[in-house]
């Protein structure tokens, strides 16, 4: 059983046992079945006094309802490798105090996202059926995807999009929310630690790997950019501070961040 004091909202633990398994959907929950937790790691949501069970969020995506004394706290070391935070569906304000620290030291941090195992099945379905993807300006490519970097690319106005396109849009519509509300929270902390003003994002990019050299071959990059294209790509490199990147799978990535000056290594975070 865990102890008491350590058991709380947004706490992080591990689970043992078969438990109930729900789905946030209007109204309520809507409960899916059982499933066995053992050795998940989750976020703790809220506690239902009357069922005596807590609402926990697994690192995996799913939502379950578990006792107590089916769950212990994690500790740091057993978190994902080079992970600094874990995010839920908000950004606190000592957390985003604690973020703010570290981009101000480090000039990064890396952070566990807890979404929900549908939404992150729509935003890959949406992503592979309903965007429009281009192939950015081979000039421009290595600025807006890194080095080496060659991937498909879709942006995202949700003030563009037709009604139709709402429902098909939802889950990655959360994720520009999000994004905005983690940009908020920073604001006023990087204006005091470093001098530097937020003043609004652009808009939600979505970028896919390529299944193979085939599909590859089938989105060529354009040799010149457009007069337009380069406006927006000055505009970019001149006013961007801050980049939020949400690595969503399925398959696994590694991203290297290069000092940019002489001094100081190469940090790769998988």
């Amino acid at each position: 059983m865990a102890p008491a004091g350590l058991i709380m909202e947004g706490a992080l633990v591990e689970l043992s046992g078969l438990q109930e398994q729900v789905e946030d959907v209007a109204g309520g929950l809507k409960v899916l079945g059982t499933l066995d937790v053992t050795g998940l790691h989750a976020q703790l949501r809220r506690f239902d006094r009357q069922a005596d069970k807590w609402l926990a969020a697994t690192f995996d995506g799913h939502l379950v309802k578990v006792s107590p004394r089916s769950m212990r706290p994690l500790q740091a070391a057993e978190l994902p490798s080079g992970t600094d935070f874990v995010l839920g569906c908000d950004v606190p304000g000592v957390l985003a105090e604690e973020m703010a620290a570290k981009l101000i030291i480090d000039g990064y941090c890396v952070s566990h996202i807890l979404v929900p195992e549908r939404n992150l099945a729509q935003m890959i379905a949406v992503a592979s059926e309903e965007l429009e993807f281009k192939r950015a300006p081979a000039d421009f490519e290595p600025c807006y995807l890194g080095r080496e970097s060659r991937e498909k690319t879709a942006i995202l106005d949700f003030e563009d999009f037709s009604a139709s396109m709402v429902p098909f849009l939802g889950s990655l519509g959360s994720q520009d929310v999000r994004f905005t509300k983690i940009q908020n929270a920073l604001a006023p902390l990087l204006k005091e630690g470093l001098g530097m003003r937020l003043t609004g994002r652009t808009n939600l990019m979505v970028r896919q790997s390529f299944a193979d050299e085939q599909e590859e071959a089938a989105y060529p990059a354009a040799a010149s950019a457009s007069d337009a294209e380069r406006e927006s790509f000055m505009s970019l490199v001149k006013r961007r501070r801050v980049c939020i990147m949400h690595f969503l799978g399925p398959l696994t990535g590694k991203l290297t961040l290069n000092p940019r000056g002489k001094s100081g290594d190469e940090i790769e975070i998988e």
